[in-house]
């Protein structure tokens, strides 16, 4: 298993040379590295740093070069990444005298290194450099003794906290608390901006719920998200609590008062994701009885460990949740018949009430109206179609191999059960490949929505998806069993 070291990036000026190398060294040495291979590692260093200035960008002070350390098992790996012109420079196409030198050190010094490249991302330059025993029983200790500090148990906090709206002036205390639980590694990055964050409460898309202590610091925080300011549900997301205030309950004491705050606003219902890796938010889900409605199979990027921990390298699926308030109210509704048992299952336990039309057809509307976006952090595209037109299977069409095209992994289709083309366009979509992942009530423009999605590259072991109820594991296993159907027909 490789541990990063460091990753720093500098200017391509040949002043940063020496204190690059001297930090190097520094960080070698703490690891037990020899002072013989550490000086090795500065002339590696020097070779490439003064050859990716001068053929990669000729020789000019205005560009960057990202330097990697890390090691494994057996080796101390150097990795330069930099955007400079494509194939200017390679270590082993020497163009003169100086080059060729410089070329028998790095074959000397290292024990293997290559050339990688990685189109407009750039160039990437990587070094490894076989330790001895000695030198990887001392990284060992190192790696061990971090991991003893990491591991040591939190102290508790004692004080009282207690639970209020959030005003703008907790966004400051709000930051430091998700700073505290995520560091900087947070997927939504507005939130470690107060401005941003008072934007959108003054846009009423966003409502806060915080714990605070006898400080008046912030140490719990669930947020009531929306799309839209009239959108008749909230999304429960943005939920942290401080280690020093765990074992008390926080998260399900804000959940709670999440969905109450949502019934007094007047909305329709609460839904939120839970990951399926570990039980442990969804059984706090299960507990203040919200029920589930679907499953989105490769949802969360696998490395993304703002949210969960790594799983194997299998991105991470997630467990989608409703919670209706007293403003629901009764609804006609159009169902793809092949999967009318579940559906109808899923709006039975929700205790929301349904009357399902006859199949209304074809498409009458010419145009379809859908917002389609992309995910690019996350490798994902989520399409919401209100209206499916005479042109919904083009346009399907098209916008899926945009995505394709753009690297998407994952395509996510919400179709409002409001249209009574819902079952042609569920023909459509499955025949492409998409498979049925649940439901969700007044999902959009206040209108219920059926769920599909579509895995590129499926690398699926469903033994890590964690489903706790009886019902969840039942959602797991129907989605699971569409999906492979669907791999079959492509």
């Amino acid at each position: 298993m490789a541990t990063q070291l460091f990753d720093i990036k500098v200017s391509s000026e040949n002043y940063h040379l020496e204190p690059l190398q001297q930090y190097v060294q520094a960080v070698a040495k703490h690891y037990g590295i020899s002072d013989e291979k550490c000086f090795q590692l500065c002339i590696l260093i020097e070779e490439v740093f003064v050859r990716i200035v001068r053929y990669a960008y000729n020789g000019e002070p205005d560009h960057v070069i990202q330097l990697q350390g890390e090691t494994n098992a057996q080796s101390f790996v150097l990795r330069y990444m930099y955007k400079g012109i494509p194939f200017a420079y390679d270590p082993n196409q020497a163009k003169n005298e100086e080059d060729k030198i410089s070329l028998q050190l790095i074959r000397t010094l290292s024990t293997s290194y290559k050339v990688i490249y990685n189109g407009k991302d750039g160039q990437t330059i990587e070094m490894s450099m076989a330790l001895p025993s000695s030198s990887l029983e001392e990284m060992k200790k190192v790696s061990e003794n971090a991991a003893k500090n990491a591991g040591r148990e939190i102290i508790l906090a004692t004080d009282a906290t207690k639970m209020r709206l959030a005003k703008t002036s907790d966004l400051k205390s709000i930051v430091r608390c998700l700073y505290e639980v995520f560091g900087y590694n947070y997927s939504a990055a507005s939130m470690y901006s107060p401005d941003d964050m008072a934007e959108r409460m003054r846009s009423k898309v966003y409502k806060g719920i915080v714990c605070t202590n006898t400080s008046s610091e912030v140490v719990a925080h669930i947020g009531m998200v929306k799309a839209n300011p009239d959108d008749t549900i909230c999304e429960s997301g943005m939920a942290f609590v401080s280690p020093q205030y765990g074992k008390r309950g926080l998260f399900s004491k804000l959940k709670q008062a999440l969905i109450e705050q949502a019934a007094k606003d007047r909305l329709r219902g609460v839904f939120s994701s839970a990951v399926t890796s570990h039980p442990f938010t969804q059984q706090g889900n299960n507990a203040i009885g919200c029920i589930e409605t679907g499953m989105e199979i490769s949802y969360i990027p696998a490395d993304l460990q703002s949210v969960v921990s790594k799983a194997n390298g299998q991105r991470q699926a997630v467990m989608n949740y409703f919670k209706a308030t007293a403003h629901t109210d009764k609804r006609e509704i159009y169902i793809p018949l092949r999967h009318r048992q579940i559906i109808e299952k899923t709006y039975n336990l929700l205790n929301i009430k349904r009357t399902i039309l006859q199949n209304g057809g074809k498409p009458t509307a010419e145009h379809s109206e859908y917002a389609y976006t992309f995910k690019v952090d996350w490798d994902q595209s989520i399409c919401q179609v209100s209206t499916i037109g005479k042109d919904f299977e083009l346009c399907m069409r098209r916008n899926f191999m945009r995505g394709v095209s753009d690297g998407m992994q994952v395509f996510f289709l919400q179709l409002s059960l409001s249209d009574p083309a819902v079952d042609y366009a569920t023909a459509v979509v499955e025949k492409m490949g998409f498979s049925y992942s649940g439901i969700m009530p007044y999902e959009l423009h206040d209108a219920d929505t059926i769920h599909f999605q579509y895995i590129v590259n499926t690398n699926l072991n469903p033994d890590l998806i964690v489903a706790v109820s009886d019902w969840g594991k039942e959602i797991k296993e129907y989605a699971i069993r569409q999906m492979h159907l669907k791999e079959q027909n492509r």
